[in-house]
């Protein structure tokens, strides 16, 4: 995500996809260890939220993002941003399953042939 954030020309687009980043980076580390708090706080919520990170048409444009790009991002926010309920649930059975959801994404963003016997994409 970083690089998403570092081609954008305007600033607010660029501020945006860095807070979404440190955003992912803190829910799936510190909130999601068992123990930790399991729910999103209002911060973190509105940096993972997808219409703002995959541009608001009222800001006077969208962020440079390819097609396949926009939706990953979206993705990904999307289940970050579930995975703190998981500590509540069952997070030896759901972790890997979103974490799987995740990493299709980013090679469907990517371009990437799925990992061989992948079957979350289907």
């Amino acid at each position: 995500m970083p690089e998403l954030a570092a081609r954008q020309i305007e600033e607010g687009h660029r501020a945006v996809l860095e807070r979404a980043a440190d955003a992912i980076e803190q829910t799936s580390g510190r909130e999601i260890v068992p123990g930790g708090e399991g729910q999103l706080d209002n911060e973190l919520r509105y940096a993972l939220a997808a219409g703002l990170v995959t541009g608001n048409p009222y800001s006077g444009g969208l962020p440079v993002l390819a097609p396949r790009e926009r939706v990953a991002l979206a993705a990904v926010c999307a289940v970050v941003a579930a995975m703190p309920v998981t500590v509540l649930n069952d997070p030896v059975r759901e972790l890997p399953v979103l974490c799987a959801v995740i990493d299709v994404a980013l090679a469907l963003a990517a371009w990437e042939p799925l990992p061989a016997g992948d079957t979350a994409g289907r």
